[in-house]
């Protein structure tokens, strides 16, 4: 923000001087403009335009560098389930947990990446129960959160 202003001061003052220094000529009755004036207004409009484009230049690399990058030790969170999700159910084996289908449906968009192999059926008093085995998620690699 800084450049970008002082390359705008620097171009509202070039053109001030040299419009003014224009209009003194064109007072004195000699219209022309010699080869070393057109360089030299040249050079300054290159210079100008050079300055500008560093400051955009320098700009976008600050983006770059300020983006967070990601951390490799943290889990993919397409692999993190919800943990409400995991619930106790007796059937006539005892106690067993699981991580129900329309809970997990409902609270996580990657259904369709769950292994097959930690799909389980349970039978309780009130019927059957959907879903998956969370100790097979985890070994898989998912977590819940």
């Amino acid at each position: 923000m800084k450049r970008t202003l002082i390359a705008l001061g620097l171009a509202t003052a070039l053109a001030f001087t040299s419009a003014t220094a224009t209009q003194a000529q064109n007072y004195g009755g000699n219209n022309q403009i010699s080869g070393q004036e057109a360089i030299g207004g040249i050079v300054a409009l290159l210079l100008l335009g050079a300055a500008i484009k560093h400051a955009k230049d320098d700009n976008n690399e600050t983006r770059q560098n300020d983006a967070p990058k990601r951390d490799v030790n943290r889990p993919n969170r397409r692999n993190v389930l919800p943990a409400e999700c995991v619930r106790e159910f007796r059937t006539s084996q005892g106690t067993r947990r699981l991580a129900v289908r329309r809970c997990i449906q409902r609270n996580y968009n990657h259904v369709s990446r769950l292994p097959d192999r930690c799909a389980r059926q349970l039978w309780t008093s009130r019927g059957e129960r959907r879903g998956w085995a969370p100790r097979c998620l985890r070994n898989q690699g998912f977590r819940f959160r």
